[in-house]
């Protein structure tokens, strides 16, 4: 279940930090809202990678629970979400259930809108994979068939943002569900759009993508998770239910009063702004 709370509505706002909440928030709306996946996919928390790095480097013991029922390498579409210094990036390691041979070749794509994480995030995820092999039993194969440890790894070109707020919008929400909806990965495919179009993708209906100029794009994005959330926080009270059992949206009584909604927006957005300098004088600093 994901708890939707009016700080999270503003985070939608234009100007606004997007949150881990509004992104998985999203993320669930998606997945209920489609089809059947052609595909198995396996999508982490937002608070996977953090979990996974919390005593600094890799540690499996700290997220093995997360997978226990889950057999990475029968999946097509392995995504983590990242976020670090205030920062999101995506990081998705595709057709890990063709390491015996296949169409497409395993491998780590890494997608960030303004390209400041850092390598040993993606030797974390190695790491992870490794560790993740070995604790599993296959009784097929003592050792795995492919080279976890040099996994192939790609940077696609990628629309770049042109601010410090819509990484997460970027990467937990455009790309994170066009892969979704791909199912299938390789470096040479037409998924990624270039930095050349200058464009992004909207959504009105989950499959229907339509292009943008790059900043309108994001803007109405935003707007509609807004009023996505607005919706079904009106029917969760009015009728007295749950959205599929996986979404709740709470409006607290006070959201009736509009000045605690502005006063509220302009806190979150002043919080951001503190975020983003913080975080730039982090990675100024090379933490």
């Amino acid at each position: 279940t994901v708890k939707v709370t009016v700080g999270d509505r503003v985070r939608c706002q234009d100007g606004v930090w997007f949150n881990d909440n509004s992104i998985a928030f999203y993320l669930r709306w998606f997945m209920e809202e489609n089809t059947p996946l052609l595909e198995p996919q396996f999508h982490s928390s937002t608070h996977f990678f953090s979990k996974l790095t919390e005593n600094g480097g890799m540690n499996h013991r700290n997220v093995r629970r997360w997978t226990r029922r889950v057999d990475l390498f029968r999946k097509s579409l392995v995504t983590i979400p990242i976020e670090y210094s205030k920062h999101w990036s995506l990081i998705i390691v595709a057709n890990l259930d063709m390491i015996v041979g296949g169409e497409f070749e395993p491998g780590i794509y890494v997608i960030d809108p303004l390209g400041l994480h850092q390598p040993t995030f993606v030797t974390n995820i190695r790491e992870y994979l490794e560790a993740e092999w070995n604790a599993n039993d296959f009784t097929n194969w003592r050792a795995c068939p492919i080279d976890l440890a040099n996994l192939p790894v790609h940077y696609p070109q990628a629309t770049l943002q042109n601010n410090g707020d819509d990484c997460g919008v970027y990467t937990g929400v455009v790309y994170l569900t066009k892969a979704i909806s791909v199912g299938r990965l390789k470096p040479a495919s037409s998924f990624f759009m270039s930095k050349e179009d200058a464009a992004e993708v909207r959504f009105k209906k989950p499959r229907r993508h339509r292009m943008l100029s790059t900043r309108h794009g994001i803007v109405r994005i935003r707007r509609e998770i807004y009023d996505l959330m607005t919706k079904l926080a009106t029917e969760f009270h009015s009728a007295g239910h749950v959205y599929r059992n996986t979404v709740k949206v709470y409006a607290k009584e006070a959201e009736a009063d509009g000045a605690l909604e502005t006063v509220a927006h302009q806190l979150a957005a002043a919080v951001a702004k503190l975020e983003q300098v913080e975080a730039r004088k982090n990675y100024m600093k090379g933490d």
